[in-house]
């Protein structure tokens, strides 16, 4: 049996990526950048979209480059911290009859990891960890130990693209690429890259 992501089974949830709170996080613009090649890919490959806020009038709505990227885009409101705390989002997910979640967004230590906790119940889990973040590095490294440590995968957003895709030379592919190619240094971030350690 393979344990290739298999992009039929897939969903990706996209966890509070809030104007108020972007602006406070580390690598901001890293996970802004990912989440909207794997909402490309998503959209390409026919992957279900969910998308979350959290406590909408203190953090205020989802950022416009990312709410734009999604067709038919409907955020799930919520107040818990876990997204599995708000109803409509079981029931969304339920609705898909899928069962590998791609699990993005901020912070890693709190919303995300505690919807990754929950989904390893009944979900396979996959964390793109350039295209998660928290205010402080060691906060962001905690929650991605916690999320390993407890069964979910630690991928980046291309590995895990491009393991979706399986092949060169595919639709999925030439559309794809555009997104992957390199950036002129002098566009790249200054600050070192995020890394597990």
């Amino acid at each position: 049996m393979s344990i290739l992501v298999d992009k039929k089974k897939a969903i990706l949830v996209v966890v509070d990526i809030q104007g108020k709170l972007l602006g406070k996080i580390r690598f901001n613009e890293m996970v802004v950048e990912n989440t909207l090649k794997l909402i490309e890919y998503a959209k390409v490959a026919d992957i279900p979209i969910i998308i979350t806020e959290q406590y909408k009038k203190g953090l205020g709505d989802t950022v416009e480059s990312i709410s734009q990227a999604i067709p038919d885009f409907a955020p799930i409101e919520k107040t818990s911290f876990g997204c599995f705390g708000e109803p409509d989002f079981k029931k969304a997910l339920k609705a898909t009859k899928r069962d590998t979640l791609i699990i993005v967004g901020i912070e890693t230590h709190i919303c995300v990891c505690q919807t990754a906790l929950e989904a390893l119940e009944n979900y396979k889990v996959y964390i793109p960890t350039d295209a998660v973040s928290s205010r402080h590095k060691n906060n962001w490294m905690a929650g991605l130990e916690r999320m390993k440590e407890e069964g979910a995968t630690l991928v980046t957003t291309e590995m895990l693209i491009y393991e979706m895709m399986k092949e060169a030379g595919t639709e999925e592919f030439k559309k794809m690429l555009p997104h992957f190619k390199e950036k002129p240094e002098k566009e790249k971030m200054k600050d070192e890259e995020p890394r597990v350690y």
